[in-house]
């Protein structure tokens, strides 16, 4: 999934606006080497909190390394200040956890990195840990921090119980009171029914552009074939749409006023920039 390298910059009040599945009161943002995160504490099953990652332009987080591995807990911890014993998860030993993008959905015992569940994704860990049946070990040394790792033996995913094929960050210790499987940080195979945060990383960097005034007008918003820009300072412009992504779609130049024909577009969200001797920026949703 981390193949975009893009430095695309996103009005945050599009994301707002348009993106309803989650409520920008409870998100926080951090960014770390070129990528956006967001902590987003409100508690849904995995498959939902992958919908709504891919809805704003993501995916469930794809953990790499180490260093990426403490940005993200500090984050959770400290940035958000999300509580150790937010819920329970039964399924899970007793405590807290908070979704990433690893399930073996698709095809038990094969973890892949799959945060915007289409089925695909990077294989990262096949089998199961010490817990389970102990055949389990990292694809092509692919980093992996499953509960047990910092002491050495993988105990984690064992697969145990119906329907343990998504992957979270526990955030204390377990079972409950214990670090006899998993330890504070590290990761846990749990029921995808299981309801819990996630977060949500982007392939770019997410910023307000300060020197951008948010005077542009779309309409009709949503549209379907064509759409009206109108842009508060007479000039030139040139005209970008860029797709949830950040990739570069269509571009035209302009005047003020322009009209363009989207009717090619797919359904969705989209980011207009209009460059000239001031930037604005904006959004429209294609239906």
């Amino acid at each position: 999934m981390k193949n975009f390298a893009l430095s695309v910059v996103l009005i945050l009040f599009a994301l707002e606006i348009f993106s309803q599945c989650a409520n920008d009161s409870n998100i926080y943002r951090f960014d770390y080497a070129g990528h956006s995160y967001e902590v987003v504490m409100e508690m849904q099953i995995w498959p939902d909190a992958a919908a709504c990652a891919l809805e704003r332009g993501g995916y469930l987080v794809d953990i790499s390394s180490q260093a990426e591995q403490d940005a993200v807990f500090d984050a959770i911890i400290s940035g958000a200040g999300v509580s150790p014993t937010y819920t329970t998860i039964s399924n899970g030993g007793g405590i807290a956890y908070v979704w990433i993008g690893a399930t073996d959905n698709e095809t038990e015992g094969t973890w892949l990195w799959d945060g915007d569940n289409d089925a695909s994704g990077t294989n990262f860990w096949t089998g199961e840990g010490a817990n389970g049946a102990g055949t389990g070990a990292a694809i092509g040394g692919a980093y992996i921090n499953w509960g047990g790792a910092g002491s050495g033996i993988p105990n984690e995913p064992d697969d145990y119980g119906a329907g343990q094929d998504c992957g979270a960050i526990g955030l204390t210790g377990w079972p409950s009171g214990t670090t006899v499987l998993g330890d504070t940080g590290e990761w846990n195979d749990i029921q995808g029914t299981s309801l819990c945060y996630y977060v949500i990383e982007y392939d770019y960097i997410l910023a307000i552009n300060e020197n951008t005034d948010a005077g542009m007008v779309l309409y009709p918003n949503p549209a379907a074939n064509e759409l009206q820009i109108e842009l508060p300072m007479p000039g030139t412009y040139l005209i970008k749409v860029f797709d949830p992504k950040g990739s570069l779609i269509m571009q035209q130049n302009s005047e003020a006023i322009a009209l363009i024909d989207i009717s090619s577009l797919a359904t969705g969200v989209y980011f207009v920039e209009a460059v000239g001797e001031l930037n604005f920026r904006g959004s429209f949703i294609k239906q």
